[in-house]
């Protein structure tokens, strides 16, 4: 594991959406639950289209063998946790047409809450996405896809077909990549991606999303001793922050549990999360916290722009942001109104904005604010759309432009039929 790369602002925001459908006749459980600690909404289709005009980074230098993962920490009242399945979202280089690799699917339980290895010497399930069963092509074989993201069940019909029921302890899911790096430098931009036998390793066809919040302790990166090598007998496993990293991975776990304590709709990352449901990162239970509008909802670079915004829920000493910058100048007006200032010099793009109250509590509204350079004119500021119809301006199924926005970002969302493709994948039963 080499190289993290910066994305610049992502105008992009077509999707491609793999689901997998399985029933279920077993014992019962009472809730279903999603453990996440990304910014995004829980809902992936949602959480799809907010991915853009954000600052990214995208880690694209695995060696083979290499993995990313994170580590779940369910609440007592959880237990027993049916693991249902994991939702991913990852990078595609901008320069590339095709973005696919294989990698190990692996599950690891053990009691272990606070450590970034597993107890364990091997995983408590395992499958290869070489071995999940496409219904599109009718043949054996799933690849991770860059631009795309996918919702991917195990399959509970088969006995070796899902993981064990998860009784106590913590849960900690791993994508192993399968392939070795290739020479992909003019692909990913990046000089960090050349492959020189014996010297350099290159990088993936797939790259790791991190959101712009990091929660500490919840993600991971299993990666070859010494750092940089490409083949080693040895390895370590470390949180993303001791090794630098400053964001969530883009991925969730989905499970049926026994029961759900209090959560939190629209909680991105935080580090403050230290309570017994803190490590919960669900984000599907009522809140009265919101943000509703944003006024006005562009600005210029060139210059700071006084915002209105409005919503519920807000706390004084709050913190607001429109993608990773911190706005300025915030005054608490009262619990529906918060003003501020969007500071001079950002980069041109559509952002998020979150506010965060000083106990952990946030919500977000996605392309809440554009910032626009100074040469475009007021007649050609857009009104806001709505992200499920339009998709970047253009009508859901219109042709997107090549290579998405200016800048060369390094996201590139593919688009088919009105928006959404799916894409039915389930592991075969033998």
């Amino acid at each position: 594991m080499r190289t993290q790369i910066r994305s610049g602002a992502v105008r992009c925001k077509a999707v491609v959406l793999a689901l997998s459908v399985v029933s279920w006749t077993g014992a019962s459980f009472a809730e279903p639950y999603v453990y996440q600690y990304d910014e995004y909404s829980s809902d992936l289709v949602t959480a799809a289209t907010q991915i853009t005009s954000q600052q990214l980074s995208i880690q694209a230098g695995f060696a083979q063998t290499e993995a990313f993962g994170q580590h779940y920490k369910p609440a007592a009242e959880h237990y027993p946790v049916r693991i249902l399945g994991i939702d991913l979202v990852l990078a595609m280089p901008p320069n590339a047409t095709a973005s696919q690799t294989h990698a190990d699917i692996e599950i690891w339980l053990d009691g272990d809450l606070d450590g970034a290895s597993p107890v364990a010497d091997q995983p408590a399930f395992s499958i290869n996405t070489a071995d999940l069963f496409n219904t599109t092509t009718a043949e054996m074989g799933t690849p991770l896809l860059g631009g795309v993201a996918s919702a991917i069940n195990f399959d509970w019909d088969d006995p070796l077909g899902h993981p064990p029921i998860v009784y106590e302890g913590g849960i900690r899911v791993v994508i192993r990549f399968a392939e070795a790096g290739q020479d992909l430098q003019s692909e990913w931009n990046s000089l960090e991606c050349v492959y020189l036998e014996g010297l350099t390793c290159g990088c993936q066809q797939v790259g790791v999303l991190f959101d712009s919040a990091l929660t500490p302790k919840a993600n991971l990166l299993n990666y070859l001793t010494p750092m940089g090598t490409c083949s080693s007998s040895s390895s370590a496993w470390n949180y993303v922050e001791d090794l630098g990293i400053s964001g969530d991975i883009v991925m969730r776990l989905r499970a049926d549990v026994a029961a759900v304590g209090g959560s939190q709709q629209g909680q991105t990352g935080s580090d403050e999360q230290d309570s017994t449901d803190d490590h919960d990162t669900q984000a599907a239970d009522d809140t009265e916290m919101e943000v509703a509008a944003v006024s006005p909802f562009w600005g210029v670079n060139d210059d700071t722009t006084a915002v209105t915004i409005t919503g519920s829920g807000f706390e004084t000493e709050c913190e607001v942001t429109l993608g990773s910058t911190l706005l300025e100048e915030v005054e608490v007006v009262g619990e529906g109104l918060i003003r501020a200032v969007v500071p001079a010099g950002m980069d041109v793009g559509r952002y998020m904005l979150v506010v965060a109250n000083p106990g952990g509590e946030s919500a977000f509204l996605v392309d809440a604010f554009e910032v626009m350079s100074p040469e475009v004119s007021d007649d050609e500021v857009g009104t806001s759309t709505d992200s499920e119809d339009v998709i970047d301006g253009t009508t859901a199924g219109d042709p997107v432009e090549e290579g998405c926005a200016a800048g060369l970002p390094l996201l590139h969302w593919m688009l088919l039929g009105l928006g959404l493709a799916y894409h039915r994948r389930m592991r075969m039963v033998p």
